[in-house]
């Protein structure tokens, strides 16, 4: 794992952070070419996944979203099984879930807040559509990595905006592009959203790692107060 931290400490540490009107930054070739096409190749199956019935994303009653969390309190989730035994895939889940990563993000952003990291992969499909939001306060920063093999549906990446009497303007997309990352501090000015309307129905597939405030974190669980999610605890292991 010490060759690839390295890498990617050098990408995080190489590049910009923008700080206005929050705090972000975006990083290209995340991990190595052939790391990054492995991975992708062993994403599991729709059918491990859980519809997220988060209530932007519901269409019909239905889910757009749907989640595979990779670390849960009380709950032993097998990275092997669910990566069909790839090693690489396993070995840059735990690297995203250590302690020197969470460093390497929190030393970024010149933070020095507590924080318990909650992995999980999405899918997303057609109607997926996310308006500007800020996020629960229990949440601190946010870290996404895009896994497409391709970048026929780069607008649907994550849109960031600035609140205005007027309504929302863009001023910045992360690109929905092959191997593309990022990371952002939440605040109450870090608004974000994304929508996947493509013409074509396909899978949009994506690694979050949200680090959440460990003040709200009690007996092997956050407490969490999200009204568009009938969720009051998220798990977690330690």
């Amino acid at each position: 794992m010490s060759g690839l931290m390295e890498y990617v400490s050098q990408k995080v540490t190489g590049a910009e952070l923008v700080r206005e009107p929050f705090s972000f930054f975006e990083v290209k070739d995340f991990v190595p070419a052939e790391l990054y096409r492995e991975f992708i190749s062993s994403l599991p199956a729709l059918d491990l996944y859980k519809p997220l019935m988060h209530k932007s994303t519901l269409r019909n009653g239905s889910s757009t979203r749907f989640e595979l969390p990779l670390s849960l309190e009380g709950i032993s989730i097998d990275l092997g099984k669910v990566f069909s035994g790839s090693k690489v895939a396993i070995e840059v889940v735990e690297l995203l879930c250590s302690e020197p990563f969470k460093r390497l993000l929190l030393g970024k952003f010149g933070s020095d807040l507590e924080v318990t990291p909650y992995p999980h992969l999405y899918k997303d499909f057609a109607g997926f559509d996310l308006p500007p939001h800020t996020d629960i306060v229990e949440k601190a920063m946010t870290f996404g990595w895009y896994l497409p093999e391709g970048a026929d549906y780069k607008e649907s990446g994550l849109g960031l905006f600035v609140k205005s009497e007027g309504g929302f303007e863009e001023f910045r997309k992360i690109p929905y592009e092959p191997n593309v990352a990022f990371a952002f501090l939440r605040s109450d000015d870090s608004w974000h959203g994304a929508a996947h309307h493509p013409s074509v129905s396909y899978e949009r597939n994506s690694l979050f790692v949200t680090f959440y405030r460990r003040s709200h974190y009690r007996d092997g669980a956050l407490l969490v107060n999200d009204p568009n999610v009938d969720r009051k605890e998220i798990r977690i292991h330690e």
